[in-house]
């Protein structure tokens, strides 16, 4: 069972910018963009293959502006929650990023990818 966010949510990956290459290694931070707010329930997720998943940090509001390369979501007044992470990964990897339910047992949905 997929985790699915809250009624009405559309969680979309603002940083590092879905699609984006040539980002740090070393991942400190992803910033969702949201309705409303996902809070302290959730968090992110960072999958590399070969590698494996680390679990960030519960979604904390993200301070403005955005770092880059960010993106801006499809829908109107946006709330950006930053989930912390102190990872490094091999530089040109793919970084697949998702949302988790951290109460519940749902599988992690992922909202996009980034390029190291």
């Amino acid at each position: 069972m997929a985790c699915v966010p809250p009624a009405g949510d559309t969680p979309f990956l603002a940083f590092p910018a879905s699609g984006s290459t040539g980002n740090s290694p070393n991942i400190g931070q992803v910033i969702v963009a949201d309705q409303t707010a996902l809070g302290s329930g959730w968090d992110a997720v960072v999958t590399v293959s070969g590698i494996g998943s680390q679990l960030g940090g519960t979604f904390q509001p993200a301070a403005l502006p955005l770092p880059s390369p960010n993106a801006t979501p499809p829908f109107a007044n946006p709330v950006y929650e930053s989930s912390a992470f102190n990872v490094a990964v091999p530089a040109g990897s793919t970084v697949q990023v998702s949302v988790n339910n951290l109460n519940s047992t749902c599988t992690p949905v992922v909202i996009g990818s980034f390029g190291t």
